[in-house]
């Protein structure tokens, strides 16, 4: 197997990177452990924007799952005293 690299993502405020995923439209969502984020990632890496964060009761973010059908997101943490916390997105555009 052969392999190259395309492109690398990077932000100044990222530290212990864990879960990554495909959430549609070209972007990926990132769980930013020590930043105590959720980023969500443009499809060339240039535009990082913060999701979810510590006063969405987001600490230290692990892991993630985004079910596309209901819209979910789930997030696991790295503390063992915390949740697995659940949010509900639309991709509808508001007027």
């Amino acid at each position: 197997m052969k392999g190259e690299v395309m492109s690398t993502y990077k932000h100044n405020d990222w530290d212990r990177l864990y879960g990554l995923i495909c959430v549609g439209q070209g972007q990926l969502s990132v769980c930013n452990c020590s930043g105590g984020t959720l980023d969500v990632v443009s499809e060339d890496g240039r535009n990082v924007m913060t999701l979810l964060d510590r006063l969405h009761g987001i600490h230290y973010p692990r892991t993630l799952y985004y079910c596309v059908s209901q819209e979910i997101m789930y997030v696991s943490s790295d503390s063992p005293w915390r949740p697995i916390s659940v949010f509900k997105f639309s991709q509808k555009k508001t007027k």
